[in-house]
This record gives structure tokens, sequence and C-alpha cells, in this order.
């Protein structure tokens, strides 16, 4: 059973439209290897924060958080060229 909550429509709309479940997502949010920002251009009215670390999958994710980061708002797969370190 899952520690956080979403809504069925928003799990359905993440992936169709970014390729990644939010259950694949919530894996990035208990990864140790995550590192977790405050979102502070998008925290007006919310604390939000972002979460980037690998998933289950072994895929680099971004997962957008709210709520004191008890549930995946949005997420999405970081580009190839995003993902490249300097």
């Amino acid at each position: 059973m899952s520690r956080y909550a979403w809504e069925d429509r928003k799990a359905r709309d993440n992936v169709a439209k970014h390729g990644v479940s939010l259950e694949e997502a919530e894996t990035v949010l208990d990864s140790d290897m995550a590192r977790w920002f405050p979102d502070v251009a998008h925290s007006r009215y919310e604390d939000r924060f972002l979460a980037i670390g690998p998933s289950k999958l072994g895929r680099l994710l971004v997962v957008v958080t709210s709520e004191g980061g008890l549930r995946p708002a949005n997420h999405l797969r970081m580009a190839r060229h995003e993902a490249r370190t300097p």
C-alpha cells in the first residue's frame, strides 16, 4: 500500500503525458540517492519541492511534490541532454 495519495485521473494523465507511472515516481521520493530542492517558483500557495533521483527502473526522474512531500503532484523524465553533467 502506498504512503502517498493521488487521484486516479491524475495518475492516468501523467502516464499519458510523461510515460512514467506515479508508482514509479514514488520510488524516487523514497530513494536515498534523491536530492530535494524547494520549488520556490511554484510555491506561492503551498510548500512544493522537487526531488531529482533514480526510479526503481533506473530512470532519472524529477518529481514535484506538495503538502510537505507526501503527495506526488507531477513528474517528468529528464531529457538526455538535461541529465548530462558538464
